[in-house]
């Protein structure tokens, strides 16, 4: 009698529900206010199946799916840009080896126009010509290069009064640095800026002229297999003539003197006109 007592007062007190929530134990930290929870069996096939999901949260779930598709499809196209990209740097490969193969044409023609060609002077060859250049741009001071016959290099002016006091027959000219003053002792020229200004190189041998305001100091030459060394030097001569000035640590190489029977080139100006020829 006593048990049934209580049984009964403990079903007044607390009711159906309340007895129905409490065979669902509560699990260490779980909030026990949550009213949108959800476990496994709520979601199925990938769709969520539990009402008390609110609509935002599907809704979120929804974009987060639109935003994987979306990323799948980029990835996808940028493997096909990858693609595409990867067959034009093929293509542009192939032109450039046929643009090569071109050039290695052209120059080998143009090497078969000039071979045989003879630099004239008054129609008598001078030697073997090389190439042209304008003397100033825009000028139109013609400068041809020729290979003597003892193939040391030179350069001639073609035709005309040049616009600095050169005429037609003249070898083109530079200027002579000395380490002592008064421009005595052993004669150079500077390597960048002067010898190469005239195409020219220690190892080949080249011949060119000095000349001054007041005129031609004479022929100079470079001997065939030269070594170049540096050096400062404290006077110069050519321009205005002999005058100080100084250069420290340039590289240089030794000239003589221009000796015919050695270069191949006269000492004295071309016959005009200065022609090219065979």
């Amino acid at each position: 009698m006593k048990a049934q007592t209580v049984i009964l007062v403990f079903v007044a007190l607390f009711g159906p529900s309340e007895l129905a929530f409490a065979k669902k134990p509560i699990s260490p930290g779980q909030d026990v206010n949550c009213v949108k929870c959800v476990d496994t069996t709520d979601i199925a096939d990938g769709a969520v199946t539990n009402p008390k999901l609110g609509a935002d949260v599907e809704t979120r779930i929804g974009n987060i799916e639109t935003g994987v598709t979306d990323n799948a499809n980029d990835i996808s196209q940028n493997t096909a840009n990858v693609s595409s990209n990867s067959s034009k740097i093929l293509e542009n490969e192939l032109d450039i080896m046929t643009l090569r193969t071109d050039v290695d044409s052209n120059t080998a023609a143009i090497a078969g126009i000039t071979q045989g060609v003879q630099v004239l002077a008054n129609g008598v060859s001078i030697g073997s010509f090389l190439q042209s250049r304008p003397h100033v741009s825009g000028s139109g001071d013609l400068i041809h290069q020729a290979l003597s016959t003892a193939n040391y290099v030179f350069e001639v002016y073609a035709h005309g009064l040049a616009s600095d006091g050169n005429q037609a027959g003249d070898l083109t000219t530079l200027t002579l640095w000395y380490e002592d003053v008064g421009c005595s002792g052993p004669a150079y020229v500077r390597i960048q800026n002067e010898l190469r200004n005239l195409n020219m190189s220690e190892q080949q041998g080249g011949v060119f002229r000095v000349a001054t305001a007041s005129g031609s100091v004479g022929n100079y030459y470079v001997p065939a297999g030269s070594q170049s060394t540096i050096r400062s030097f404290i006077a110069a001569n050519g321009g205005e003539g002999c005058a100080p000035n100084s250069v420290n640590n340039v590289e240089s190489v030794r000239v003589f003197a221009n000796d015919s029977a050695i270069t191949g080139v006269h000492n004295v100006r071309y016959a005009a006109p200065i022609t090219l020829g065979r």
